[in-house]
């Protein structure tokens, strides 16, 4: 996303790469809504490059992280028993989905 104003909030990764990466992880838009969504391939051009965005409305083909859909974040975060440490991914989920309470539901 580069200079795009988004950031990434938190991630969990598979360790098992090597000289590539594998994350699932949430995303903050420059207008505060959460987006999520997962991120693989070699080391370049770098994490979350394939996802595009609209500059004016900050629209990303992420999926969005709000109250509204949490349930299927968790199931999504779920998915990766067994590529990450299982207390990692409890906390991970269980963060996440404090932030989404908090989130108002995306006007995609």
């Amino acid at each position: 996303y580069g200079d795009s104003g988004f950031e990434e909030v938190a991630s969990i990764e598979c360790t098992e790469q090597c000289y590539s990466f594998d994350v699932f992880g949430v995303i903050k838009g420059p207008d505060g809504r959460l987006w999520y969504g997962n991120t693989s391939g070699c080391s370049c051009p770098g994490q979350w490059h394939e996802y595009n965005y609209d500059p004016k409305t900050f629209v990303t083909d992420l999926s969005p992280l709000n109250i509204d859909t949490v349930d299927q974040f968790e199931r999504e975060a779920s998915a990766w028993d067994g590529k990450v440490d299982p207390d990692t991914r409890r906390n991970f989920i269980k963060e996440m989905r404090a932030l989404a309470g908090e989130s108002a539901p995306s006007r995609r």
